[in-house]
């Protein structure tokens, strides 16, 4: 009798390796075939079992052996995921050896790779609300290939309530062999549903979450993962402003999350701070955050890409040295303008802020002169800069929302500052039409049809133009407008009448 952890056990295994490496493979499969039949809870029986069927291109009994695999009980993720590597091998391997025979005049389309056929299929599933059933019934091939290609269903949506969704969500977690990589959650009770049933065997394999509820959501509110991004919207950003923990295994590790936006729900970071590492983005918007937070989350995430916070106004900053940032590319603070103070950004290039003070950024903003292509100011006050200037790579500009007139600069621009600027945005702000005016008459002038340049050709030409909301501006200016810049934006104000 051969027992599990016995010397028979391994006599079996080293014998069916020995038939394999001398090339006699019938023999090697009949040993793995035992095994399987003996140990079904054993990957490794599986798995080559499933690679001899390939060479022996005996492509369906390899399909059936690596499904076989994957529906046993026992959870193993590298089993798992070597299986399902042989299982998409054995696939395209069955799918070419069909489309080798197929005649000359087969069409192109059925003569493609599996894996970009499936690749089509997927695009077209996910990005053009195509039908799966409409795919699949075409022809049998391309039934096969939708049901057989787990990476077509990896992203699953839950938008309604449990009842309603249940049958199909089942259908297609069966498709993704319960591997689910991409979870888009628009209901609390459809998601509520699939963790029950699902949750502890396909969690672990989330790599991006987005849920998008409603305010009403129960106060312990937890779902246990750990994946690459995490995105989570309130469709009411003025909600009761509960805190939600971000709970895991439980494990102390730091979590695998790269990617973290949150947008009127405002996340317990208290108990997870010191875990989020090596972020590349973290977004913020309707919440607040903590200074006592927000330090400890940079200085392990030297890497971070993009970073938009509101912050506690009133709280002051701890850092005592600036925090390098050294890939920072954008940075936007909706409040708690201190927080400039303590970074270096020697790589950034798109800022927004709500300075009340326009110079005060440039002086606070280290190292001195960054080369920004995108600057956005609003609710300032003063846009004054009297001892310097805005930088000359920028090629996007936005005082919108301004309280103060922003005309000094628009004539400023139109005197030859900022050169590369290409894109200018004004709106809700009480600039004047006449210093509009000046500004295209002197960056677009009117083209000619000679291939000399005009005499505004040393500046970038404007090239898109946000004037809405600007109570001052009349709508008789647009068609002028129009025919200098290729891009005008406007629509009046409520109370505007012209």
């Amino acid at each position: 009798m051969i027992e599990e952890q016995g010397p028979g056990y391994d006599e079996l295994e080293l014998r069916a390796s020995a038939f394999e490496q001398l090339g006699v493979l019938q023999e090697a499969f009949w040993d793995y075939e035992r095994l399987i039949q003996l140990f079904p809870d054993r990957y490794l029986a599986y798995l080559r079992a499933s690679n001899i069927l390939l060479e022996l291109k005996q492509y369906d009994l390899a399909i059936d052996v690596a499904r076989t695999g994957l529906l046993r009980k026992t959870q193993d993720p590298q089993g798992d995921d070597l299986l399902n590597a042989a299982l998409d091998a054995a696939l395209v391997a069955r799918y070419d050896s069909r489309k080798a025979s197929l005649p000359v005049t087969a069409t192109f389309i059925s003569k493609l790779p599996y894996d970009i056929l499936g690749h089509i299929f997927w695009q077209a599933i996910n990005n053009y609300n195509v039908p799966d059933l409409n795919i699949m019934l075409v022809c049998r091939e391309w039934e096969q290939v939708v049901k057989d290609m787990p990476t077509i269903w990896k992203p699953l949506v839950l938008d309604s309530s449990w009842v309603e969704i249940s049958a199909r969500v089942r259908a297609w977690m069966e498709k993704s062999h319960r591997r689910v990589a991409d979870l888009r959650a628009q209901s609390l009770d459809g998601l509520t549903g699939w963790y029950e049933e699902y949750g502890s065997q396909s969690s672990r394999h989330l790599e991006h979450i987005t849920f998008q509820f409603s305010a009403n959501i129960p106060k312990k509110f937890y779902i246990e993962a750990d994946p690459v991004s995490f995105i989570w919207r309130i469709r009411n950003p003025y909600g009761e402003g509960r805190k939600y923990p971000l709970k895991t295994t439980g494990r102390k590790a730091p979590f695998r999350l790269k990617e973290l936006t949150l947008c009127g729900v405002t996340i317990d970071f208290q108990t997870i701070y010191d875990r989020l590492k090596d972020l590349t983005k973290l977004s913020i918007e309707g919440s607040e955050i903590q200074c006592v937070h927000l330090f400890p989350i940079l200085q392990a995430s030297p890497r971070i890409a993009t970073l938009e916070v509101t912050m506690n106004h009133n709280e002051e900053p701890i850092a005592t040295t600036r925090i390098l940032l050294f890939m920072l590319k954008e940075l936007r603070i909706g409040q708690g303008d201190h927080v400039i103070k303590c970074l270096e950004v020697p790589s950034l290039r798109k800022l927004t802020t709500s300075y009340m003070h326009l110079e005060q950024i440039f002086r606070d903003l280290m190292p001195e002169d960054l080369p920004l292509t995108s600057f956005g100011l609003k609710h300032a006050q003063s846009i004054e800069m009297s001892n310097c200037s805005l930088p000359p790579t920028l090629t996007s500009l936005s005082f919108a929302g301004c309280y103060a007139k922003p005309d000094d600069w628009v004539d400023r621009i139109a005197a030859g500052e900022c050169p590369l600027l290409t894109h200018l945005d004004v709106s809700d702000t009480k600039v004047g039409p006449e210093c509009l005016i000046r500004l295209v008459q002197a960056r677009n002038p009117p083209t000619t049809t000679t291939a000399q340049p005009s005499s505004g050709s040393q500046f970038a030409r404007l090239a898109n133009l946000n004037l809405s909301g600007c109570g001052s501006f009349k709508p008789r200016f647009l068609p002028w407008f129009r025919t200098r810049v290729a891009i005008v934006i406007w629509t009046p104000v409520r109370y505007d009448r012209d």
